[in-house]
């Protein structure tokens, strides 16, 4: 499962590292480019719920299947495009490619207990080596092969995930072996798939997830644009400090299964925000690169720790039957921050200055540290 969520999210960062070229090859504008995205992720804020009750009655291995589906056919779409039509539709194609979704679905049917966050924290391992491994293989790809046959590889590497998921990934698992059985309650259960987001403690989880992930957003969809403007960083160089923030994640993320034996869950829950209150302190303060380095330390910390214990958490609220439409739903609350980040983080990046985000980010992780307490 761990070498599928690598190769997928490898050929998908590979893909949108690219994606800019070739529109520009074929004299697509930017601020068309830009709609294009922005329409594709509200997309998927609302396809994220039913893609997870998808899974939910057909189960995370064909979860998976369609995922790496999609990744394919998204990437074949874009070597063959020619204009505007074939690059949204290639977009629109991507849509049900989420197999973090799958791979967490997975993860909670086979793993319980106090074992769960931490199982949750190593599936975004492959997932940050993707997102590190694709843009340097995009590059170098694309020096040889050009953009679009670059893609029409990618897009054969990645079918080859269909073989490893069927071998590898069990059909039957212990939510298909119990809850699944009963189609009466499940048909119970499907009706009352909205009322997932007011059950018990999930209202303050999702409001913790929306916050940390806005605040988290905000900084890392307006990296670039810091390391160009407030620290005069070459490409070569900003790219270097966004592949440290990206190998701290992995750092951290292969970590959490040790904090877990050595700290209570709810302890590493509980003070989780203040990491991060204490990351954007320390950016409100960055006059150098490097201050802004030591700043990504705590602010890994606190948004894996703050990851792996919301989607543990969730599942752990819902019967197993619905595990998927949980997950799907956090998904969502995801995809809704990665909307409003973009513009709110530019506009106070352009207004305030870079202080403003670090501001911005410890006023949020300061609200989701008190309802953080509530538990």
């Amino acid at each position: 499962m761990y070498f599928t969520v690598f190769i997928v999210q490898c050929c998908f960062f590979v893909y949108a590292s690219l994606n800019p070229y070739i529109f520009k090859e074929l004299e697509i504008d930017t601020l068309t480019m830009s709609s294009i995205n922005s329409g594709v992720a509200l997309l998927q804020v609302f396809t994220s719920p039913l893609i997870g009750r998808l899974g939910d009655r057909y189960g995370a291995r064909n979860l998976l299947i369609i995922s790496v589906i999609s990744s394919v056919s998204g990437q074949m779409v874009a070597f063959l495009a020619t204009g505007i039509s074939m690059l949204l539709l290639s977009k629109l194609l991507f849509v049900a490619q989420d197999v973090k979704l799958g791979a967490q679905m997975l993860t909670s049917d086979l793993v319980d207990g106090k074992d769960r966050g931490p199982a949750m924290g190593r599936i975004m391992v492959p997932f940050s080596l993707g997102l590190l491994a694709g843009p340097l293989i995009a590059g170098q790809s694309a020096k040889y092969l050009g953009n679009q046959w670059t893609l029409l590889a990618m897009a054969t590497w990645t079918s080859s995930c269909l073989g490893i998921i069927l071998y590898s990934v069990p059909e039957k698992t212990s939510k298909n072996n119990s809850d699944k059985q009963d189609s009466g309650s499940q048909r119970k259960t499907e009706k009352s798939t909205w009322s997932l987001v007011t059950t018990g403690r999930i209202p303050v989880l999702l409001a913790i997830k929306i916050l940390t992930a806005t605040a988290s957003m905000v900084v890392a969809q307006n990296l670039v644009v810091v390391n160009m403007k407030e620290f005069g960083l070459s490409p070569a160089r900003g790219g270097m400090v966004l592949a440290a923030n990206g190998l701290l994640g992995v750092v951290f993320n292969v970590s959490l299964g040790k904090l877990s034996k050595r700290f209570d869950d709810d302890v590493l829950f509980k003070w989780s925000p203040a990491f991060c209150l204490l990351s954007y302190a320390i950016m409100t303060q960055a006059s150098s690169v490097w201050i802004l380095l030591v700043s990504f330390l705590p602010w890994n910390l606190g948004n894996v720790i703050i990851d792996a214990q919301v989607v543990a958490r969730l599942t752990k609220s819902v019967p197993s039957s619905d595990t998927g439409s949980i997950i799907g739903i956090n998904a969502m609350a995801f995809q809704a921050a990665r909307i409003v980040a973009p513009l709110l983080g530019g506009c106070l990046v352009e207004v305030f200055g870079f202080s403003a985000l670090g501001l911005f980010g410890a006023t949020i992780s300061s609200l989701a540290l008190g309802l953080s307490f509530t538990f």
